[in-house]
């Protein structure tokens, strides 16, 4: 039997990502009550080194719509070329090189894909929310109707639901389905991940083939090197743009083998003296003190879990993790928060809060998991050469997933 949720009601999100921030501006917007908590603290929240960015394709129309009208006017901030536009025919797709030749192989076409930066969308969608920063979880207890959260510091908040938007290593995910069930799959596909400016002139250069972003391949080797812009503050000053670098290749060597920076630069170099311009320039030109972050691809499938009643959930890379390759994630995960929004501000839907959350979950866990497999599918198939002209990206390109299926 549905139990009914007394009023008023109060939203508790774990996670001030992207998810997590969207989800409570589409609650503030509606006139849900909502509070996000954040495990980093605001100093380490607003200044953390890594920055990288992201595709949004075919969520963008989700994420427009649940931001506040007056943020209209800034939407374009969030780019990670504020000044560029694409132009339909010409630049609105992914070129996709041969690593030897340079040449365009593929043109992966999205939904009006934009490039958009992770530190950028923060910033600019926690503005105005209720944030309250150095709460790392510990502990979810659940009373009648209510969940309690407890923090490492010892302070708790109590609320009608509870959203776990903590990302990829979520702890919420930990408490949700237990420690071992949360573990995420690691591929043996290493990848690095980095920023770097350059030159005036080198800088120009690299925006050859795309201005925003391209991706080749090494056929002898299956190595992937990615290159986009991640930054530009001054249209009229290359020097000072960023740019995102991004190596992947499965097999040797592996993460352990390369326990050091310098360890990490010496392999990049060696492989990008490999490869045709701009890459080769891009590769070169990475400056010795430049930290190379390093991760291999991961991934969780999306499984059951109790509710409790629509009491606690998850969403975005907590509930979906995956690996890259395909640009997924975060059109996923704000589909997801959408889908939230929604049904935690239909009055009726959030009456009965446990069947809400169960067709939620539902949706989620049969779209997600699709992705993540096919995602999954990409990673592999794309770090052997015999095999890349078969992924899903040259199948179906940058498109969600259901419009793909529709289209065959």
């Amino acid at each position: 039997m549905a139990i009914a949720t007394p009023h008023p009601f109060h939203v508790t999100v774990v996670g001030a990502g992207t998810t997590g921030l969207l989800l409570a501006q589409g609650l503030k917007s509606a006139g849900v009550s909502c509070t996000v908590f954040e495990r980093e603290t605001s100093e380490t929240y607003r200044t953390r080194p890594r920055e990288w960015g992201m595709t949004l394709h075919w969520a963008a129309e989700l994420v427009w719509k649940k931001l506040p009208k007056d943020f209209n006017d800034r939407l374009r901030s969030i780019r990670c070329n504020p000044f560029h536009d694409n132009t339909p025919g010409e630049d609105d797709f992914l070129p996709v090189c041969n690593g030897i030749t340079g040449e365009v192989m593929l043109k992966m076409h999205g939904d009006s894909p934009i490039r958009v930066s992770r530190s950028k969308m923060r910033a600019l969608f926690s503005e105005g929310l209720d944030i309250q920063h150095g709460k790392k979880i510990v502990q979810v207890t659940y009373s009648g109707s209510t969940v309690t959260a407890t923090f490492e510091d010892g302070t708790g908040t109590t609320g009608n639901i509870l959203v776990g938007c903590d990302g990829a290593k979520s702890k919420v995910r930990e408490l949700v389905v237990g420690s071992e069930a949360a573990q995420m799959t690691v591929m043996p596909i290493n990848t690095f991940n980095f920023n770097q400016k350059f030159t005036a002139e080198q800088a120009l250069h690299l925006q050859t083939v795309h201005p925003l972003f391209k991706m080749s391949y090494y056929p002898e080797t299956a190595e992937m090197f990615w290159l986009s812009i991640q930054d530009v503050p001054d249209p009229d000053k290359p020097e000072t743009w960023l740019f995102q670098l991004m190596m992947s290749w499965g097999g040797s060597p592996t993460l352990e083998e390369m326990p050091t920076n310098e360890d990490r630069m010496r392999v990049f170099k060696e492989r990008a003296q490999r490869w045709a311009e701009p890459w080769k320039t891009a590769g070169l030109n990475v400056t010795d003190d430049t930290e190379i972050y390093a991760a291999p691809a991961t991934y969780w499938m999306p499984t059951a879990w109790h509710n409790h009643n629509g009491m606690i959930t998850l969403a975005g890379d907590a509930a979906h993790p995956m690996p890259p390759h395909r640009g997924q994630g975060l059109n996923n995960a704000m589909q997801d928060a959408s889908n939230l929004v929604d049904a935690l501000t239909d009055h009726a839907a959030r009456a009965y809060l446990g069947e809400a959350i169960d067709a939620y979950e539902a949706e989620m866990r049969e779209r997600a998991s699709k992705e993540v497999q096919i995602s999954k599918e990409q990673a592999t198939k794309s770090s052997d050469w015999k095999t890349f002209m078969d992924t899903p990206m040259v199948r179906i390109g940058m498109k969600r997933l259901a419009d793909a299926v529709a289209a065959a």
